[in-house]
């Protein structure tokens, strides 16, 4: 199972896409984070985390800003992005641990 070079290409392209796009939340999710209280962050991750009961999500929900709300989102998309990471990086070491052993089979 042989990969193209333009698989491989693409998959550095997207890999540097991910890792951009990862800065790029991390630092909006530094600067709207800059003028919340201590504990309004612990609040918003216990949201994002599920692990807030369905009563007090709401009423979080309720008086949330839009500073609020967009962490919140930005906090969200930087956790799909980072599991993508991990999902391509993943799959590009088993590709290419198959490469290899593909490798050593056709030397025997």
């Amino acid at each position: 199972m042989d990969r193209l070079p333009q698989d491989e290409q693409l998959l550095k392209d997207f890999s540097s896409e991910i890792e951009r796009s990862c800065r790029d939340l991390e630092q909006s999710a530094q600067y709207l984070s800059k003028d919340l209280s201590d504990e309004m962050l612990e609040e918003l991750n216990d949201c994002l985390n599920g692990e807030l009961s369905r009563v007090d999500e709401e009423a979080l929900r309720s008086e949330m800003g839009w500073t609020e709300k967009k962490l919140l989102w930005t906090w969200a998309r930087l956790q799909k992005l980072k599991s993508l990471r991990r999902e391509v990086a993943r799959d590009w070491m088993r590709n290419h641990s198959l490469q290899g052993k593909l490798g050593e089979k056709e030397k025997k």
